[in-house]
């Protein structure tokens, strides 16, 4: 009898894990204004760096914001893409996963005028802190291409093996706004459009650096995600994972099962 009451608390919460309600999504999870000017190379820092992932405001002069923005990713890293700008062209390409595409333009007017540059953590490690970083970045010059002509830019994330995440999205503005729409598709399934996801950024104006977050449900088994940008300056985009409900559930039953065991 003592071990049919074991079997039983064993087999209902595998039961309640493995139950779940399935649905797709896509939606803006919020903006951050990362930094609100500046003309050197280090007005922001991303990090995607897994010993410490996320991004910061580094920026101290000029019109940077009131405080600081120290914001940790809300999930694993599962890719990233950043481009910097180069004379005429696209430059060095900071990429990882092989998830998120390296973003084209219809854009032919490019303008490397480098405002508003970010430092990138890729390989190098920046500590515990990232607004006060222990060791240097990959590249101190991670900007959009063209800070002031080149703005219209798309690009694809794969998100066929993700089942719920996010994509942060960082971009600039010149002197005008900015918009993004996605869509969501996979085969035999109905798109999902995201409707304007960067909605109405304050202010607007030169040398402004922003962050919006998409966050993303996939329990249908969709494909991908394809993103349009318009006006803004868009810097790259890092995809996170969420943990599942139902993986967290089950990792919480184990030890409870291996204290049952001992306690035997």
């Amino acid at each position: 009898m003592q071990k049919m009451k074991y079997k039983l608390l064993l087999a209902l919460p595998i039961a309640l894990a493995v139950t779940s309600s399935y649905a797709a999504s896509l939606a803006s999870g919020g903006t951050d204004h990362l930094v609100g000017g500046g003309n050197t190379d280090d007005d922001y820092l991303i990090s995607v760096n897994a010993n410490n992932a996320g991004y910061a405001n580094t920026y101290s002069g000029g019109t940077a914001l009131t405080g600081s923005i120290n914001v940790a990713f809300n999930g694993s890293i599962e890719g990233y893409n950043f481009v910097q700008a180069a004379s005429n062209t696209i430059g060095s390409v900071f990429a990882g996963g092989g998830i998120v595409s390296t973003m084209t333009t219809t854009d032919t007017a490019f303008d490397s005028f480098q405002q508003g540059q970010g430092a990138i953590y890729t390989t190098m490690d920046p500590g515990a802190d990232l607004l006060a970083p222990s060791a240097g970045p990959d590249s101190t010059a991670l900007n959009s291409p063209g800070i002031r002509d080149l703005t219209d830019f798309s690009g694809t994330v794969d998100i066929s093996g993700i089942t719920e995440g996010s994509i942060y999205m960082f971009y600039g503005q010149w002197s005008g706004g900015a918009s993004l729409t996605a869509t969501m598709s996979g085969t035999a399934l109905a798109d999902i459009n995201s409707g304007e996801l960067f909605g109405s950024v304050t202010p607007v104006g030169q040398q402004n650096i922003f962050v919006t977050r998409i966050d993303f449900v996939n329990d249908l088994g969709y494909d991908s995600i394809a993103y349009t940008s318009t006006g803004s300056r868009l810097v790259g985009a890092v995809v996170t994972a969420v943990p599942e409900p139902s993986s967290l559930a089950l990792l919480g039953f184990a030890g409870f099962a291996l204290m049952l065991r001992r306690r035997r």
